[in-house]
């Protein structure tokens, strides 16, 4: 019995032993996948927050983009007004000029027909003529 308990020994020995083995293999193959899905973590953590720093980048790009376009709107609304000014103040000018130049020949017009009637009249000293 000693022969076959020592075999039985051994038997067993070796089953613990690759049991033990198959276990110690198990843990480390769980430890290199926990170590894979840290990594693999700790990569994706690095995108999220490059994603982030890239959304804010382009946020801020349209907030740029948006206040210069902004200011190019109001720029541009300055300008019409300013031309629109200027526009109605030469209106303004060229009416002045023209109510002018009405009166100018208004008076000249009536200048002209004092003149006819007064050459139509006989002058006092004609009159005196006549009366002699």
């Amino acid at each position: 019995m000693t022969w076959c308990s020592a075999d039985l020994v051994d038997k067993e020995t070796a089953d613990l032993t690759a049991a033990n083995l198959a276990k110690a293999n198990k843990i480390k193959l769980a430890e290199d996948r926990h170590k894979q899905n840290i990594d693999a973590l700790t990569n994706l953590q690095k995108a999220v927050v490059s994603l982030e720093a890239i959304k804010a980048e382009q946020a801020d790009s349209q907030d740029a983009l948006a206040a210069e376009n902004k200011t190019r709107n109001t720029s541009q609304d300055e300008r019409l007004k300013s031309s629109d000014k200027r526009r109605a103040e030469k209106l303004t000018t060229v009416k002045k000029m023209q109510d002018a130049l009405d009166v100018l020949v208004k008076d000249t017009d009536e200048s002209k027909k004092r003149r006819t009637v007064d050459d139509k009249k006989p002058g006092t000293q004609a009159v005196l003529d006549a009366l002699k």
